[in-house]
């Protein structure tokens, strides 16, 4: 298990390899120090925070989110690794999915090892290059099902943020 990053409105929520949870931000946050959690069941948590206490039903919404509901009321929590999140701290985020088949670096790196060749079909998701930025490796994935149009990349060779890696044709 690694830690996760939990989003829900304006809180955001760090919780650890054994399970510690924390307030994200200001360390001196009052927050941060009176916030216990306790899992219930699979699905419910008792959360005790400012001396309140309120029992969270959680459920998975797709990509990485979940439904969180609690006195009737119901938000969207986004979950993160924390690979995840630095990805997305780097430019990661504008790597939307959608019909641009264009994966490009979300930072600088270097090029590990490339996954796909000219021609060859990918579905969504499937992995097309490695880049090791900040002492870890990040698997970049195909936005789409399609043809791998050209590869951009050379294994061993440094590339800059927002460099054209992969480009894909759709397969619609």
């Amino acid at each position: 298990m690694s830690t996760l990053f939990i989003k829900i409105n304006d809180t955001e929520l760090e919780v650890d390899d054994e399970g510690n949870v924390r307030a994200v931000g200001d360390e001196t946050d009052a927050s941060a120090a009176d916030l216990i959690v306790k899992r219930l069941d699979e699905t419910s948590f008792h959360v005790l925070s400012q001396n309140q206490s309120v029992i969270l039903r959680v459920e998975p919404n797709g990509e990485g989110a979940v439904r969180v509901a609690s006195r009737g009321s119901e938000s969207i929590a986004l979950i993160q690794t924390r690979q995840e999140k630095l990805l997305e701290r780097y430019g990661a985020a504008t790597l939307k999915k959608g019909r641009d088949g264009n994966v490009k670096a979300p930072m600088p790196g270097l090029v590990l090892r490339i996954l796909v060749e000219e021609g060859q079909e990918v579905r969504a998701g499937e992995g097309l290059v490695v880049l090791e930025a900040m002492k870890m490796e990040n698997e970049l994935v195909s936005p789409i099902d399609g043809v791998v149009k050209s590869v951009n990349a050379t294994v061993g060779e440094p590339v800059e943020k927002s460099a054209l890696l992969v480009a894909i044709s759709s397969s619609e």
